[in-house]
């Protein structure tokens, strides 16, 4: 846990220098002087490291000169910006509270103890922890996936995983990462509630719904908060991204925060594919600039989009040779190295129909009507408690739009759009979930979120009369009890594997990956391993390893070394 700790001190410091250098000039570019928290710097401070963790793997392998280079940079910045800082600290820590900290220390303790001593997912050893030691040791070479088919989804996240590894400094390497996550989401969520009563603010308004997601993430996910996957940390930043928009709206805040949020947004899908509908954020910050003209502006947001998604995309030609995986429509390479378009095919549709949970690649094109039920009876008691959530969310949206508009038509108001907005796109995110891959790990942003945020903009107007705030409480309070019922359930769950797992065992250290039990085989003078179950999990430390024994016989070394990659054979 000591380590843990250390490793997020210098993530936190790290990316907070980054993110704020530029935030500063983003900002002083833009002409805006609003107040900006300092999570909003730290979070353009994850993007910026993680796209230079990926630009760096292009080339070579991302362990201690990465970091020595993101050091000097580190140093550099602070130098420049040393009496901004210095005053911003000054400034946040007269602000804060000192019981404010206490209650981010609690916060971050949960964090730091799941992080030491939590369960690994499946996934982590069937190719996450395969996928960061081949950025630790080579970055990416041409035609990994043919090792394992599962490197084409090439998530930036692990990118960032390997920058802060430590595996060349501490002999180990590190997956401290979700955790960090979850803990900085939280503790913004807190401070929210926490100034809101020290301000003596309504209690009842939009954004304090919204800042129950992440609390209600943690509990469902903690145990395995351990594993470096790319799904805990994408979704707790969507939470944080929401959680912004909204407070964005009750402070009627310019068009350049949410314009920073669309850039946040962008870099999700190099995190995760499947949060592309997001990116339909960005009309109504693009459509503010175009109208007032601001050219300069747009220009340079596109190009600050094009930064963090560039690396993710030549990642993706290197790796597969596709631009996008496992999204065969957009085929622009010809080289050696390229998976077939069976592959991609073939994986695109497990996906979809694991995701459905009816297992069969022939049944992809199965209507909702005869997937919903299998998917409904085999996601569980509890996921379906949530499920249930999420479409009351859409039918309590519905209602409202209804309502709205009636008020609209005799009122002329329009304070209800901007919330229409954001709820309108987060739904369309959930239904675009429901219709591609309806695992709930993949969708929680938005089985959680969408129906978060349906409700609270149930009360964004203060002057409404008692008797409709009285209902729409009722209604929201029978919606909420969706999500409650099944949270209590894993909370308590939670607990007793803390009981269970209580002890000294990693004061100082994190839990490494287990060993896989693995097998031998050779691709023209290369060893590579394989799990002696067909298709199980291989883990970190035989590397490289792929799923089958069987399939080495279909590809080859592009030469003699792993650095020149591999190729189909003829």
């Amino acid at each position: 846990m000591i380590v843990i700790l250390l490793n997020w001190m210098y993530a936190f410091l790290t990316m907070g220098i980054v993110g704020g250098f530029l935030l500063r000039r983003i900002y002083k570019f833009c002409g805006y002087r609003g107040k900006v928290p300092f999570v909003s710097k730290l979070v353009l401070g994850v993007g910026a490291v993680t796209a230079y963790a990926g630009y760096f793997s292009i080339f070579t392998g991302v362990g201690a000169i990465a970091n020595l280079i993101l050091l000097v940079i580190c140093m550099v910045m602070l130098h420049i910006d040393r009496k901004k800082i210095l005053n911003e600290t000054l400034a946040g820590v007269k602000d804060t509270p000192g019981w404010y900290y206490a209650i981010y220390a609690v916060i971050f303790a949960g964090c730091l103890y799941f992080t030491a001593y939590g369960s690994f997912m499946y996934d982590t050893g069937l190719y996450h922890a395969q996928a960061i030691r081949w950025i630790e040791e080579y970055g990416c070479v041409r035609g990994q996936a043919f090792v394992h088919e599962r490197f084409g989804y090439n998530s930036s996240f692990f990118c960032l995983c390997a920058l802060y590894s430590m595996k060349s400094v501490l002999g180990q390497s590190l997956h401290t990462l979700s955790g960090f996550m979850a803990g900085i989401v939280m503790c913004y969520s807190a401070g929210g509630f926490l100034q809101g009563i020290r301000m003596k603010r309504r209690w009842i308004c939009p954004a304090n719904f919204v800042r129950l997601g992440p609390f209600i993430y943690f509990i469902i996910v903690c145990q395995e908060l351990i594993s470096p996957t790319t799904d805990f940390a994408t979704v707790f930043l969507i939470m944080w991204l929401v959680i912004r928009w909204v407070e964005l709206l009750e402070e009627n805040a310019p068009v350049e925060p949410y314009c920073m949020l669309c850039v946040i947004s962008v870099f999700l899908i190099s995190l995760k594919l499947s949060t592309g509908i997001l990116v339909l954020l960005v009309i109504y910050p693009a459509v503010s600039l175009v109208r007032d003209k601001r050219w300069r502006e747009i220009g340079l947001f596109i190009a600050m989009g094009l930064f963090v998604l560039l690396p993710y995309l030549i990642r993706n030609i290197i790796i597969t040779g596709w631009l996008v995986y496992p999204f065969s429509a957009i085929d622009l390479f010809d080289v050696d190295w390229k998976l077939a378009k069976e592959t991609l095919d073939g994986d695109s549709a497990d996906i979809t129909v694991y995701a459905r949970r009816v297992y069969d690649r022939s049944l992809r094109d199965q209507s909702i009507f005869e997937w919903f039920p299998v998917w409904w009876r085999e996601q569980g008691t509890l996921y379906r408690y949530y499920t249930v959530f999420a479409f009351a969310g859409i039918g309590l949206e519905a209602l409202h739009v209804v309502f709205e508009l009636i008020k609209y038509v005799k009122r002329k108001n329009r304070e209800w759009f901007p919330y229409a907005y954001i709820n309108l796109i987060m739904i369309a995110c959930f239904l675009f979930w429901l219709f591609s891959a309806p695992l709930h790990r993949y969708g929680f942003a938005f089985v959680l979120m969408m129906p978060l945020v349906a409700i609270g903009s149930l009360f964004y107007r203060k002057e409404e009369p008692g008797v409709v705030l009285a209902a729409m409480g009722a209604v929201s309070a029978c919606a909420l009890l969706f999500m409650v019922r099944p949270s209590a359930e894993i909370m308590r769950s939670d607990i007793s594997y803390i009981q269970n797992t209580l002890n000294g065992d990693y004061v100082r250290w994190q839990k490494d990956y287990p060993k896989a039990d693995v097998e031998a085989g050779s691709v023209n003078g290369i060893t590579v391993y394989y799990p002696k179950e067909p298709g199980g999990q291989s883990w970190y430390q035989d590397f490289p390893a792929a799923p089958f024994g069987e399939n080495l016989i279909y590809w080859e070394a592009r030469g003699e070394t792993i650095k020149e990659g591999f190729r189909a054979k003829e």
